[in-house]
């Protein structure tokens, strides 16, 4: 119903995931599995969708190479503050919230590597985070570093280099459970890894 948690929090799961598993299409005609699709799609436009029976679904597609696809991110539309609230607050609870971050300058890896840990490194923090999301600048580098991460599980890479010339806009967004209270935290943490240029 109105305001149910769950149905909140299944909505923002999907709405932030990358697969999607359909499951017991057996016990369902056609129009209802297209129609259950339909509305999956139009929570997360670009989420895999793989249909299954009691839970059963072949391995290589849950661990292919497009079951975490890092160069998607940069495929995807990067959704500021406004927008996520207007597009994903009427189908979830009001525990859900976003920070968003977009800035200039060149990161330290080291240093956010251990943020990051210190953020979903082990289960009971990381259970209030259900996506992040981020293109960054590192220091010394010139391929842009994307990291994604779903609760403790989290892929990251250098894909492609950034263009010649263009501002190097590092962008990441932490989307789940009490993240505007953590808002003052997260901000100061991911600028602190921001290396300051010598004079």
């Amino acid at each position: 119903g109105k305001g149910d948690p769950e149905k909140g929090t299944a909505c923002a799961q999907i709405a932030f995931s990358s697969t999607v598993l359909l499951n017991k299409v057996d016990l369902v005609d056609e129009a209802t599995i297209s129609g259950v699709e339909k509305r999956i799609k139009q929570l997360n436009r670009v989420v895999d969708i793989l249909r299954c029976e009691q839970a059963r679904v072949p391995m290589h597609k849950l661990f292919g190479i497009r079951a975490f696809d890092l160069t998607r991110v940069l495929e995807e539309q990067y959704m500021d503050e406004e927008e996520f609230t207007t597009f994903y607050k009427p189908k979830m609870d009001t525990t859900i919230s976003n920070v968003g971050l977009r800035f200039e300058g060149a990161i330290d890896m080291h240093q956010f590597q251990e943020f990051l840990n210190s953020l979903v490194g082990d289960e009971e923090s990381a259970k209030d985070f259900f996506r992040i999301k981020g293109v960054l600048n590192i220091v010394a580098q010139n391929e842009m570093f994307v990291v994604q991460g779903v609760h403790m599980l989290k892929n990251q890479s250098f894909t492609k280099p950034w263009k010649k010339g263009a501002v190097r806009e590092n962008r990441i967004i932490f989307i789940g459970r009490g993240m505007q209270q953590r808002r003052k935290s997260l901000t100061e943490g991911v600028m602190a890894f921001v290396v300051k240029k010598l004079r």
